[in-house]
Parts: structure tokens; sequence; C-alpha cells
């Protein structure tokens, strides 16, 4: 498509205009700054929420009940409340879910959906 090439071309002329080649490679991407930009709900910078219903959180806000209940660190509960982490019963600790396990469920689903399921 003719226009799609000329935004291209106009594209290129304004990098090397400001400077960057971008057929060098010379363009350079800062992993640590994408990564601080990267939303994670076990980063706390996501929220879950329901605006018919009236209701918001987030990991960290339910990382704070959970853990005062079970005598741990928020900080810790928020890291495992996320992600492929289940809660053993009997040793009271949290462990990394293989995937072939499908008997326990992830901690999101134990600790937060289950309750909200509950109230629903």
């Amino acid at each position: 498509d003719e226009a799609a090439l000329r935004a291209v071309e106009e594209t290129e002329a304004a990098a090397a205009k400001d400077g960057i080649d971008l057929a060098s490679g010379g363009l350079v991407f800062d992993t640590a700054e994408e990564e601080a930009l990267t939303y994670s709900p076990e980063r706390g910078n996501v929220a879950f929420g329901s605006a018919s219903h009236g209701w918001a959180f987030s990991i960290s806000s339910f990382a704070k009940l959970i853990a005062a209940k079970m005598g741990a660190k928020p900080e810790n509960m928020q890291r495992v409340l996320w992600g492929e982490w289940s809660f053993n019963k009997k040793t009271r600790r949290a462990q990394r879910r293989s995937p072939t396990d499908t008997k326990s469920k992830p901690m999101f689903v134990e600790f937060v959906l289950q309750q909200i399921f509950a109230v629903y």
C-alpha cells in the first residue's frame, strides 16, 4: 500500500532528523524502566473491582487482611497471592504449584475469589 510505505518513509526521515538510525540496531531499550512501567498485581499497581456493585481491591489490601489472620508478613503474602502459588494446609506455607497439579488451587482463587463468590 502506497500510504503505508509513505508513512514508513516519513517515520524514518523524522527519526534520522532526530539522530536515531532505526536500521543500525542502535535503539536500546531500558529493561529496568520497562519493568517499572509494567502492570502486575503482585507489585500492587493493579486493582480489581466492580463499578456496578461499588467495590474494588488490590492484592495488597487482601494481603494485609489475610496476613493478619495467619500471622504472616503482608509483603510475603502479597508476593504469593498472585501467580502459581498454593497454600499447603499441613505446613501452613505457600508453595509453587507444579504445572501438573490439578488438586490445589492458586492462592488468589482460594483466598480472594472464593470469598467474593461466596457473597454473590
